[in-house]
């Protein structure tokens, strides 16, 4: 369709200025400076994300049927743009049938991430779309990365060549607010970006907030990051080839099938 093609133009003039982080060779040990505790890579960097993503992590964090009491998690694509430091998030995926979860504990399903992150670079323009990031679940009073999680992203990065990473932590606040659906979770999308300086081989961890709080608000206060929810739905979901990439290996399929054919219906190109 030609409204979907325009999309896809504005999607990859978005990225224009996008530089994408290879794999670069390993140099370093995992070491973090407990002495000087987290430092701040910068307090500017903010995170894009299309609101319909949020929406879609916030419906599988809250399915008990879904979740069946246990973590789960996903993956993040989209590109980082070191020319107004920010980090746009274009898809969010859920977790693979072969993912492991426990009450404490989720490991995700890398060859499910990998099939389908190699689908979507066969079908983006030059390349436009790269892994940049990852998402779990926590119990509520939960909103930061553990020490387990810090270590196996560091230990990630280094072994992949990674000089970023975006983690995102979903929590789901046991406080009920209604909707004209009816009554829902309070679900939080704290992200946190990870760094390894490759000339002085430092481990940084900068928390760059709630992503479902709306942007606005920080705008007043120049010392918070300000992240911004993209309106409607990322031109990917109308990729009829890329959903059944997703479909195929994810974890319970029905509840995942719905979910995306509901993200397209409510949000048809005008």
């Amino acid at each position: 369709h030609a409204q979907v093609s325009d999309l896809f133009a504005k999607s990859a003039k978005m990225f224009s200025n996008v530089r994408f982080l290879s794999k670069q060779t390993k140099t370093r040990s995992l070491h973090i400076n407990e002495d000087l505790g987290w430092a701040s890579l910068s307090n500017k960097h903010h995170v894009r994300i299309y609101e319909r993503e949020l929406n879609f992590v916030e419906q599988i964090v809250s399915n008990d049927a879904f979740t069946e009491g246990s973590e789960t998690g996903g993956e993040l694509f989209g590109g980082f743009n070191l020319a107004n430091n920010s980090t746009v998030v274009q898809l969010v995926l859920g977790a693979g049938e072969r993912s492991r979860r426990t009450p404490v504990h989720y490991k995700a399903d890398a060859e499910y991430t990998d099939r389908i992150g190699a689908k979507l670079l066969e079908h983006s323009s030059a390349g436009l779309l790269c892994h940049v990031g990852s998402w779990h679940a926590h119990p509520a009073s939960m909103r930061s990365p553990s020490g387990g999680d810090d270590h196996s992203v560091f230990t990630m990065m280094e072994d992949d060549g990674f000089t970023f990473f975006l983690v995102c932590i979903a929590t789901k606040d046991y406080n009920w607010y209604h909707t004209h659906e009816g009554s829902k979770y309070e679900v939080h999308f704290d992200a946190f970006l990870y760094h390894i300086n490759q000339d002085t081989g430092q481990h940084y961890r900068e928390s760059l907030g709630d992503l479902c709080e709306t942007w606005n608000d920080k705008k007043t206060d120049p010392t918070k990051n300000v992240n911004q929810q993209m309106p409607g739905i990322s031109p990917w979901r109308y990729n009829e080839a890329i959903r059944e990439e997703i479909l195929q290996g994810a974890l319970h399929r029905r509840i995942m099938g719905k979910l995306l054919d509901d993200m397209v219906a409510e949000d048809v190109p005008a």
